[in-house]
């Protein structure tokens, strides 16, 4: 069995696994897991709707910003050109 990469212990765990001991615990973890997958779904479309607000405004910060560098490129360049 080594041959082929196959040990006892590994041999005796698909026993149980076949007789059903480990199945129901594992049936048991996939219940508990499907309602923590369930919050933290819902945690993370919170988390999503946040971060695309905070994006939005990020977003309109950079317009103001950026006809506020427009506005005081045409003053500097203004300023320049006077005698």
């Amino acid at each position: 069995m080594r041959r082929e990469n196959l040990y006892a212990n590994t041999v005796n765990k698909w026993r149980r696994q076949l007789t059903g001991s480990e199945l129901s615990v594992q049936a048991k973890k996939k219940v508990g897991s499907d309602e923590e997958f369930r919050k933290q779904v819902q945690r993370l479309e919170r988390e999503k709707q946040q971060l695309q607000r905070k994006l939005v405004e990020a977003e309109k910060i950079i317009e103001i910003q950026k006809k506020v560098s427009e506005l005081l490129g045409v003053l500097t360049t203004n300023e320049g050109s006077t005698p």
